[in-house]
């Protein structure tokens, strides 16, 4: 089953609208300003057939990383703790996979996803570049 996208008349099956709608709460954006998003990620990272990508390009996948970065930490981590969990563990270290923290990445993902993790009942710190989960 397909639903209409207003204003535009165009239809989208149900279950992506699903899915939409849910990575716009995780994100805690409208479901306008999701799609917005997708598309400009998709359209930035489209290079040009010689695989040019032009500085103000790069600028914004780069605020978009910064953007989409707590989110997809959270997943990270709440995966590791699925996985782990099944496996009777209680504390989950969880590699950031970030070389170097600089001062906007601690306040754009570490902190916002710290928070989350908190908010949900995780008691977090970080060590070396890891998140360490105790549950």
């Amino acid at each position: 089953m397909s639903r209409d996208i207003a204003p535009f008349g165009l239809r989208m099956p149900s279950e992506l609208k699903t899915e939409l709608e849910s990575n716009a709460k995780v994100n805690r954006r409208s479901m306008n300003a999701e799609l917005i998003d997708r598309l400009e990620k998709s359209l930035i990272t489209t290079t040009t057939p010689t695989g040019e990508l032009s500085a103000a390009d790069a600028k914004k996948l780069a605020e978009h990383a910064l953007e989409d970065g707590a989110a997809a930490l959270v997943a990270k981590c709440l995966e590791e703790v699925s996985r782990m969990a099944r496996q009777g563990v209680t504390e989950v270290t969880v590699d950031t996979g970030f070389d170097a923290i600089s001062a906007e990445m601690e306040e754009k993902i570490i902190q916002p996803a710290k928070a989350r993790l908190e908010g949900l009942g995780y008691t977090v710190t970080f060590d070396s570049g890891n998140v360490v989960l105790a549950f």
